[in-house]
């Protein structure tokens, strides 16, 4: 059973809607959600799938660029239909490479097949989350932001987790 929960944010006025297999926020994100959120009276601005490989089907390799397209497929027909930014989020492989185009790992038909992506790394002497374009066809500047990260409760804490989420702050 897939059910979004609403938190609210620092402002009253915003929300954080959490789409989750559990009341904690818990459960990873699945090619069902979208349906779940498509006939929801939600309006995002942005959504965010993390990891995005979780909502690819089973039957689908996205090392291969063609099959990648497909498992993108869902998403750019609900941000047609929703008008929502939307955000896949890939983790990186241990690879120790200098080239971040090695470290996609799973995911490299994702970078292949995309218009422009941002690559996330902690800056080690401030712990701050430096953002920026590693792929761009859509333009030639390449700055990077600096966010400093808090956490805010959202859950109760249990056993696997502190009950926060990560808050960033530029």
């Amino acid at each position: 059973h897939r059910d979004l929960h609403s938190f609210p944010t620092r402002r009253s006025s915003d929300l954080l809607h959490v789409l989750s297999e559990n009341n904690d926020g818990t459960g990873p994100a699945t090619s069902k959600d979208l349906d779940v959120l498509k006939h929801s009276n939600i309006k995002p601005a942005l959504v965010v799938a993390d990891a995005w490989a979780d909502t690819v089907s089973g039957n689908l390799n996205i090392k291969d660029p063609q099959q990648c397209r497909k498992a993108v497929e869902p998403w750019k027909e609900y941000a047609s239909y929703s008008g929502a930014a939307i955000l896949l989020v890939t983790h990186t492989n241990r690879n120790d490479s200098g080239s971040a185009r090695d470290t996609y790992g799973l995911s490299g038909g994702l970078r292949q097949i995309a218009r422009s992506t941002l690559y996330a790394l902690e800056d080690p002497d401030t712990s701050a989350l430096l953002v920026g374009p590693e792929k761009s066809n859509l333009s030639s500047a390449a700055v990077a932001q600096r966010f400093m990260r808090d956490s805010m409760r959202k859950f109760e804490a249990n056993d696997s987790s502190d009950g926060t989420v990560p808050v960033c702050n530029i």
